[in-house]
C-alpha cells in the first residue's frame, strides 16, 4: 500500500491581474483546478482529494488512509503580479524588460489586459534569469519540497508522487526538477511516477541541455522521472509551436536524442493530442479554452491517464465501460460559437497553417522571433474569441 499520493499542480501563464493586485479569495487559478481534480477523481471513482498548501502545511484529516490523495496546488505568479503593481505605466514597465521589445510591439503587448497578464508572464521568465527564474524555482522548489516532507511523516508512508505543469509551468517546473535532480535527498527519492506536460513551452524558453537532461530522461537511471512523461497538446493551441523548429520532441534532444527516442519507442514518453474545448457544468467554454489548463484536464485521453496514475492501476475494459468517461465527458458545456459557427473550423485551419509558417531556423534575431511568435499566437485567440 502507499500513502499517500501527492498530485501537484503547476499553473501556466496569466494567473495572476492586470494590475498585480491578489485575486479576491476563492477566486484565484487553485479554485478551479481544485474543482477540476475533484470531477476526475468522482467520475473515475477514486477518493476525494484533500488540498495540502505549502503554506499550510497540516497532514489531512483522512492522513492514515492508504489510499489518501493529496492534491498540492503550486502558486508562483504573485512574481509577476509583484512586477506589475510597481508602477500603472504599463508601457514603460515593457520598455524595462527587454531591449529586444520594439514600440510596436509593446503597444501590441499592452493593449490588451489579456496579453499582458498572459504575455509579459512568459516575458518576464525568460528575460530577466536572476531576478524572475530563481524566484519562481525557488517557489516551486520550496513547495514541492515541503509537501513531500510533511508526507514523509505519515506512519509507514511509502510516497508516490506526480506532477501535472502548463504551459510557462512546464518551463518552471523543467528548471525547478533539474535544480532538485542535484539534492541528493531528491536523488535518493522514488522521484516522480508521472509528468504531465500541458502546452509544453520549455524548449523555447530554455537551452536545450536543461529541457532533455538525462535527470529528466522518463525512465531512465537516475532520472527523477519514473517512469511515465506525457507531452499534452490540443489540436487548436498555437503555443506548443511557437518556434516549430525547437517544439518538444525527442528527435530534438541533442546529444541525448537517442536516450530519449528510446524512452518514446518503450512507451515512456508519450505525445496526447487532444481535441475540443469543455468546461464543468455551470462554465461557459471560450474559444481561448484551446490552451486552458483545465480543458486539457478534462479531455479524455489526458483524463484518463491521471486518474490511472492517481490510482496507481490500470481500468479493467468493465470499469472502463462502467465509467464511460467519453460520455461524461460529452455532456459538458462545450465550445459553441453562437455568433459564427464556422469559427472553430477556421481557427483549426489557422492553427495548422501557424504551425507551418512559423521560423524554420533562428532568424537574425532570435529574441524578436520569439516575442512576436507569442504575441501573434495570443491575438490569434483572440481573434477568433471575438468572432465567437
Amino acid at each position: 500500500m502507499h500513502l499517500p499520493t501527492i498530485v501537484y499542480l503547476v499553473h501556466g501563464m496569466g494567473c495572476g491581474s492586470k494590475d498585480g493586485s491578489a485575486p479576491p479569495p476563492g477566486q484565484d487559478w487553485t479554485a478551479s483546478a481544485i474543482s477540476t481534480f475533484e470531477f476526475l477523481c468522482t467520475t473515475f471513482g477514486l477518493p476525494k482529494p484533500s488540498v495540502v498548501r505549502p503554506d499550510d502545511l497540516q497532514p489531512p484529516p483522512n492522513s492514515a488512509d492508504p489510499n489518501a490523495i493529496w492534491l498540492a496546488p503550486l502558486s508562483y505568479y504573485p512574481v509577476f503580479d509583484e512586477f506589475r503593481s510597481s508602477s500603472a505605466d504599463r508601457a514603460k514597465l515593457a520598455k524595462g524588460v527587454s531591449t529586444a521589445l520594439s514600440d510596436a510591439d509593446i503597444t501590441r503587448l499592452t493593449k490588451t489586459d489579456f496579453a499582458w497578464t498572459n504575455c509579459l508572464d512568459v516575458l518576464l521568465w525568460w528575460a530577466d534569469d536572476i531576478q524572475t527564474q530563481n524566484r519562481v524555482t525557488a517557489t516551486l522548489g520550496k513547495g514541492l519540497t515541503a509537501i513531500n516532507q510533511l508526507a514523509a511523516t505519515m506512519p509507514g508512508a511509502t510516497t508516490r508522487r506526480i506532477i501535472v505543469s502548463h504551459s510557462l509551468g512546464t518551463a518552471a517546473t523543467t528548471a525547478t526538477l533539474r535544480h532538485l535532480s542535484t539534492n541528493q535527498v531528491w536523488k535518493n527519492s522514488t522521484g516522480f511516477e508521472a509528468w504531465f506536460t500541458l502546452a509544453n513551452v520549455a524548449p523555447f524558453l530554455m537551452e536545450q541541455d536543461d529541457v532533455y537532461d538525462l535527470s529528466l530522461l522518463p525512465d531512465g537511471e537516475g532520472s527523477l522521472i519514473q517512469p511515465h512523461m506525457y507531452n499534452g497538446r490540443n489540436e487548436c493551441d498555437p503555443i506548443p509551436w511557437l518556434l516549430p523548429f525547437r517544439a518538444f520532441s525527442p528527435k530534438r534532444a541533442g546529444v541525448n536524442a537517442q536516450a530519449w527516442k528510446d524512452a518514446e519507442s518503450g512507451g515512456f514518453y508519450e505525445v496526447v493530442e487532444t481535441l475540443d474545448v469543455a468546461a464543468l457544468l455551470g462554465e461557459t467554454p471560450t474559444i481561448s479554452g484551446v490552451h486552458g489548463y483545465m480543458n486539457y484536464m478534462l479531455s479524455p485521453d489526458i483524463a484518463l491517464r491521471l486518474a490511472t496514475h492517481v490510482r496507481g492501476s490500470g481500468f479493467a475494459l468493465a470499469e472502463l465501460a462502467a465509467i464511460n468517461y467519453t460520455k461524461t465527458w460529452n455532456a459538458l458545456p462545450h465550445l459553441s460559437c453562437k455568433n459564427d459557427k464556422g469559427a472553430f473550423k477556421a481557427l483549426r485551419k489557422e492553427v495548422a497553417n501557424f504551425k507551418s509558417g512559423g521560423p524554420i531556423t533562428v532568424g537574425g534575431d532570435p529574441k524578436v522571433d520569439w516575442i512576436r511568435r507569442l504575441l501573434d499566437g495570443t491575438e490569434l485567440l483572440l481573434s477568433f474569441e471575438a468572432r465567437c
